[in-house]
């Protein structure tokens, strides 16, 4: 794993041009359950600020028509506690999964 942050959350001007064939093979759900929703509302926003969030992100990397960003149920709670949560799911797996860059135990800490 790099130390360089940027080699793991690349900013938005160096961005790797999305595959839609890959994205298409995602989901990513905003939690709405009680404790995700009230600890976006301690921050001012919602759960539509977090959907239009992820779905600028998708339209900016033309793969708004290929994934799915939808409303989502509680992913566990204590998880709720470390909210707003968002799960990402694939076609292949049951459940939620890492994303690159995530190491084993944040995934199990955060998922």
């Amino acid at each position: 794993m790099s130390s360089d942050p940027k080699a793991n959350n690349p900013s938005d001007d160096d961005n790797l041009q999305l595959d839609p064939k890959v994205a298409s093979d995602f989901t990513i759900q905003v939690c709405t359950s009680t404790n995700c929703l009230r600890r976006l509302q301690s921050m001012g926003l919602d759960q539509y600020h977090v959907l239009e969030e992820l779905y600028e992100r998708a339209e900016s990397q033309n793969v708004e028509t290929h994934i799915i960003i939808e409303d989502g149920p509680c992913q566990g709670g204590k998880n709720c506690k470390l909210g707003p949560c968002v799960a990402v799911l694939h076609d292949d797996f049951y459940g939620n999964v890492a994303l690159e860059g995530m190491d084993g135990v944040e995934f199990r800490e955060r998922v």
